[in-house]
C-alpha cells in the first residue's frame, strides 16, 4: 500500500496549493518512514525553505483502486507561508477542493464542521503547552471563565441576537475544553482518557444512536435510565 501525507493549511476561505507538473495540488509527499509529520515538515522546508508545524491528523482516505492511504494534517496559516514563492491560495469552495486533493475526491476536505473541530483542539494543546498565559492558568481560573461566558450566552440568548449568541457559544466551547485540557494538565493524564470516557458514556447510554431504527422520546428515556442504573 501506498501511503501519503497531505498538508492542509486554510485561512480566509482560501486553502493553500502548490504546483506539480503544471497542476494545482494540495502539497503531499510519499512516506517512507513511521514518522509522517516529520515527512511532511521536510518537504515545507526543502520545497518552501520554510519550517513549518505540522498539526493534528484530521482525516484519512484509502482508496482501493489504487491501494493509497492519503493521511491529512493540518498545517498552520503562518505569515510566511502567505508570501511563500510556489504557492498559491484557491478559494476553498467545494469543486476546487476536489480538483486539488491528491486523493481527487475532496470528501475530508469538505467535512468542514470536523476539519475545525480538530482545528480548535490543536489550539487547545498549543494554548497549553507553548503558551505563557496557557501555562499560569489553574482548573479554577478555567471554571470561573467558562461560567462567566455560559451567562453572557445567556444574555445574547435572551436579547434574540443570534450572531452575537453564535460567538458566545464558541466561548463556551473553548473554555470548556481548555478546563478539560487544564485539569488533565494537573492530574497528569491525557485529555484523550477524559474525552473517551464521556463518548463511551454517551454511546453505552444512547445504543439507538447507532442503529437504523427509530424510537420514540418515551423508549429513549427509559433506555437511558436502564443504562444508567447499570453504571454505564
Amino acid at each position: 500500500m501506498r501511503l501519503l501525507a497531505v498538508g492542509v493549511c486554510e485561512t480566509n476561505g482560501k486553502v493553500l496549493a502548490m504546483r506539480e507538473f503544471g497542476t494545482l495540488k494540495l502539497p503531499a509527499v510519499e512516506l517512507n518512514s513511521e514518522n509522517p509529520r516529520d515527512e511532511l515538515g521536510t518537504f515545507f522546508l526543502s520545497s518552501l525553505g520554510i519550517e513549518v508545524e505540522i498539526g493534528k491528523l484530521f482525516g484519512e482516505k484509502y482508496i482501493e483502486s489504487s491501494n493509497e492511504l492519503f493521511l491529512y494534517y493540518l498545517i498552520p496559516p503562518l505569515p510566511q507561508l502567505k508570501e511563500a514563492n510556489g504557492v498559491v491560495w484557491v478559494k476553498a469552495t467545494e469543486e476546487n477542493l476536489k480538483k486539488i486533493d491528491p486523493a481527487k475526491t475532496g470528501e475530508s476536505l469538505s467535512s468542514n464542521y470536523v476539519k475545525e473541530a480538530m482545528k480548535l483542539l490543536d489550539i487547545m494543546e498549543r494554548t497549553i503547552n507553548k503558551c505563557p498565559w496557557g501555562a499560569k492558568q489553574t482548573v479554577e481560573d478555567a471554571l470561573r471563565e467558562l461560567v462567566s461566558e455560559i451567562e453572557e450566552f445567556r444574555a445574547e440568548l435572551f436579547l434574540k441576537d443570534q450572531v452575537k449568541a453564535s460567538f458566545e457559544a464558541g466561548d463556551v466551547v473553548y473554555d470548556a475544553l481548555l478546563l478539560i485540557w487544564l485539569f488533565a494538565r494537573d492530574s497528569n493524564m491525557s485529555p484523550a482518557i477524559i474525552l473517551k470516557k464521556v463518548t463511551e458514556k454517551i454511546s453505552k447510554r444512547k445504543p439507538w444512536l447507532f442503529s437504523d431504527g427509530g424510537i420514540s422520546l418515551e423508549e429513549a428515556e427509559k433506555l437511558w435510565e436502564y443504562y444508567k442504573s447499570l453504571g454505564n
